[in-house]
């Protein structure tokens, strides 16, 4: 069991299970992101399943992602469907691909529906 702490160590933070557990108490979770937007943490903004999250949370938390995760088509979507207004900080090359899926992802949403 992790003792989830706002006065946490920085080593603390760059356990993922720590990690995981901390972003899931909306609690601690603000302190958090406070503390890892004022850093320089590449490590943990270029990481698929921590930005997973983080985007699930907030889509606009997306800007903070590094190149790699700005050009993820999963992340990226993830971002979206909490934000739409997280588009601005998908990557150029990619922007239309996961604009063009979440739209028939929704469009084919709203078909389940009417079906049922």
């Amino acid at each position: 069991m992790l003792d989830i702490k706002t006065n946490s160590l920085v080593f603390e933070y760059l356990n993922k299970n720590y990690i995981l557990k901390l972003i899931e108490d909306q609690k601690t979770f603000d302190q958090f992101t406070h503390d890892f937007c004022e850093n320089d943490s590449t490590g943990l903004w270029n990481n698929v399943e921590f930005m997973s999250k983080l985007v699930q949370k907030d889509g606009m938390y997306l800007e903070g992602g590094s190149n790699s995760i700005k050009k993820n088509i999963d992340v990226c979507l993830e971002a979206i469907y909490q934000n739409l207004n997280a588009k601005k900080f998908i990557d150029v090359s990619i922007r239309k691909i996961v604009l063009d899926k979440f739209i028939n992802e929704i469009k084919e949403k709203i078909k389940n529906i009417k079906k049922n």
